[in-house]
């Protein structure tokens, strides 16, 4: 299943077909961070349209989830860390750092046949 706005497109066109969208967000995107000005604000405006597309989904049957995953041990979290403000980095490592297993956090499409 495509997941997104063709779907919600889709769905208008039709009555009650259901689907679910989901948003990826960041834990930064909850409150505002030191040296994450832009990232932090971009996060959080996701937090807005995702309420407000539940409002607009809803009547096609279409659920929103937004996600706020953590601190994640990335190869582009690795990057990230090259120009972090070291104040930032201290607040981070109060945090702690997920590391995840072979085959964790797969996006939902991922689970669909």
């Amino acid at each position: 299943m495509c997941v997104g706005f063709p779907l919600l497109t889709n769905c208008r066109l039709q009555s009650n077909c259901g689907g679910r969208i989901v948003i990826t967000s960041s834990c930064a995107g909850q409150i505002g961070l030191f040296g994450y000005t832009a990232y932090s604000s971009s996060k959080f405006a996701l937090r807005g349209f995702a309420e407000s597309l539940v409002m607009e989904a809803a009547p096609s049957n279409i659920f929103v989830t937004l996600a706020y995953p953590p601190n994640t041990q990335t190869p582009g979290f690795d990057k990230e860390n090259e120009a972090k403000p070291a104040l930032t980095r201290q607040m981070e490592d109060e945090a702690g750092l997920y590391v995840r297993e072979r085959g964790e956090l797969r996006l939902a499409s991922e689970h669909q046949t």
